[in-house]
């Protein structure tokens, strides 16, 4: 059996599964990627093909714990979690965690619009009924999403106590309208170095710039590309791809399966016959989204990954199905040269609504939660700024003052 339990009945009409291997019935996978179209163009990322291929590349650091939910037999929601132990007490207990880590960009549940509400209320009584003394650890949650807030205000409202941390992530830009104009909204650093390196290169070379799609030679490219990011700093530090068998692993996974779906895209920029950078992209919809960067560092002279990053976005310009262009991952200082946009990423820590789960909300965030929450805090922090610049504006009375003896 896959389940953990016979199905858990929450109401006459509406139950919940728990699978604990992937071995899933077809009616599960089918309706999980119907539903995650609906998502929209980061639906990608919660869509069954990215989670089963995580899961079989990184699931022996927990346990699964899917949780599916049904009114009237009809799949209306999927929760894809697992238990992974708890840092500080691992033997007695463990956490509730989405199914990310390093690697992933986006994570969110896949739930039918028409009932999110409701079938938060019941994601969170299943939890209390099955794991009472687990925290829910979340994480690449998008903020303001459609579940985010929503989930945090039933756990609140249930008096389970949440703790949420946010920071910018995922830059992203149009790749639409004029190209040229794009160009020189560049700051003039960036417009320097792709005219330097750019004359440069050619003067050692022809430079020729491909796109790869729907691939035959799936396996040449992705053997290139991680040989020349291995060879870089990301080799040196141990966080290149070829560094962990589990992490080559889900790569090429991933690749395989985005290109049978035709969702694989990649780009490569060649000084001669030698590969000096190269990008591996998903495309969904009308976005594009960069997974991974790597170039040669023996080049590092020409900026290879800006040369090869002014050409990606130069073609994506050319292609109308294509409105946008995701950096993904840390609003790093490359990233943000191109643009100003960028979106927000949300953690969730909920407690359980226990004295144990109070105690360790308390220590742990509490005391921060309950002062953002105090609603003068905000006016007696602008008091104080006002009043110290007030103060260093105003002239110290021994400034400027002469004393004359006698």
């Amino acid at each position: 059996m896959n389940q953990i339990s016979a199905p858990l009945w929450l109401s006459p009409i509406w139950s919940a599964e728990i699978y604990k291997q992937w071995d899933l019935p077809e009616e599960v996978t089918e309706k999980w990627n119907i539903l995650a179209r609906s998502a929209g163009e980061f639906g990608i990322f919660i869509g069954h093909g990215w989670f089963k291929n995580f899961w079989r590349s990184f699931g022996a650091s927990g346990n699964l714990v899917l949780i599916v939910l049904k009114q009237d037999g009809v799949i209306r929601a999927i929760f894809p979690c697992c238990l992974k132990p708890n840092d500080d007490d691992s033997k007695l207990r463990s956490n509730i965690a989405s199914l990310c880590n390093a690697h992933t960009p986006y994570y969110d549940f896949i739930i039918d619009p028409e009932i999110r509400q409701i079938a938060l209320s019941y994601f969170r009584q299943v939890l209390r009924h099955i794991f009472p003394e687990s925290k829910v650890v979340l994480d690449y949650l998008p903020a303001g999403g459609p579940n985010t807030d929503l989930l945090a205000h039933e756990l609140w409202r249930n008096w389970s106590p949440v703790h949420i941390s946010r920071s910018q992530w995922a830059p992203w830009m149009e790749v639409t309208g004029d190209w040229e104009r794009l160009c020189c909204s560049l700051p003039s650093r960036l417009r320097n170095t792709l005219r330097r390196c750019w004359k440069k290169a050619e003067g050692k070379g022809r430079l020729r710039f491909e796109v790869f799609r729907d691939c035959d030679n799936v396996d040449t490219i992705l053997k290139e590309f991680f040989n020349i990011e291995f060879r870089g700093w990301k080799g040196a530090q141990g966080t290149a791809i070829m560094c962990q068998d589990e992490v080559i692993s889900f790569y090429r996974r991933l690749a395989y399966w985005a290109n049978e779906g035709m969702h694989l895209l990649m780009f490569a920029l060649r000084l001669d016959e030698a590969l000096i950078a190269a990008q591996l992209c998903l495309r969904f919809g009308g976005t594009v989204f960069l997974l991974k960067t790597a170039y040669d560092e023996s080049y590092r002279t020409l900026s290879p990954g800006t040369l090869l990053q002014h050409e990606v976005l130069k073609y994506l310009f050319g292609v109308p199905e294509v409105r946008n262009y995701n950096f993904l991952g840390a609003c790093d200082r490359w990233k943000m040269e191109w643009t100003n946009n960028c979106s927000v990423t949300s953690s969730m820590i909920a407690y359980p609504g226990s004295m144990r789960g109070w105690r360790d909300y308390a220590f742990e965030h509490g005391w921060k939660d309950v002062l953002r929450r105090v609603p003068a805090l905000p006016r007696i922090r602008q008091w104080m700024t006002s009043e110290t610049d007030r103060r260093l504006r105003e002239p110290h009375p021994a400034i400027g003052t002469k004393t004359q003896h006698g």
